[in-house]
């Protein structure tokens, strides 16, 4: 008769006892290896909420301070790139002065907002431009508002842009005309009054 030990094969046993304990050592191996790899990232994600976000978050804040400051400017910016001369950017005064939205000046010719000459000279040859020039600034409805023009060039990841400072002289010009008129009407005045002396004059000597 056969015994139960004698059913048994023992090396069979052994090879899957063998191979179960592989499994269970790779298992627990990988398990430590991706549990030392979750601590490390969170120790980087720790680490980089605590230094690098703030100072993210600073800057953020810092731009959009500035950006808040530059829209509230009494002074039209506009950011042109070179020498493509689009758009890229403007504060809302400038958006307010031509009458576009910020959408539409990104896509508007730059050419149409200033005399096509000023616009190639500003393009083409932008350190030609003088620190302040007295020109127009074409708007929406093609009205022309006299304005001084400031140029400053700039250069960001290789890419060369102009920064285009307008400022809006109409109150000035109406001013000043104002006092051409004022200083027109007191010669005119004085003129009178020396005739007006030089006529008594004369009849004084009638008399």
């Amino acid at each position: 008769a056969v015994t139960y030990e004698q059913r048994i094969d023992y090396r069979k046993l052994y090879k899957y006892a063998a191979g179960t304990l592989a499994l269970l050592a790779l298992f627990f191996y990988w398990n430590r290896r991706m549990a030392a790899e979750i601590r490390r990232r969170r120790a980087v994600e720790d680490s980089l909420r605590k230094s690098y976000y703030p100072e993210l978050r600073r800057r953020l804040d810092e731009l959009e301070r500035f950006r808040t400051l530059l829209d509230q400017s009494n002074d039209a910016v506009f950011l042109i790139e070179l020498p493509a001369g689009r758009v890229t950017d403007a504060n809302q005064t400038a958006c307010t002065l031509v009458g576009y939205e910020l959408a539409e000046l990104q896509r508007l010719d730059f050419s149409r907002l200033l005399s096509p000459d000023l616009a190639q000279v500003i393009t083409q040859q932008p350190e030609a431009v003088g620190n302040l020039t007295c020109t127009e600034l074409i708007t929406s409805n093609a009205s022309a508002i006299p304005i001084e023009l400031g140029l400053h060039l700039v250069s960001y990841a290789d890419q060369g842009y102009a920064i285009m400072v307008a400022r809006d002289i109409s109150e000035r010009r109406a001013a000043e005309a104002e006092m051409r008129r004022l200083e027109l009407q007191l010669v005119q005045a004085q003129k009178i009054e020396s005739i007006g002396r030089l006529a008594g004059g004369v009849a004084h000597d009638f008399n």
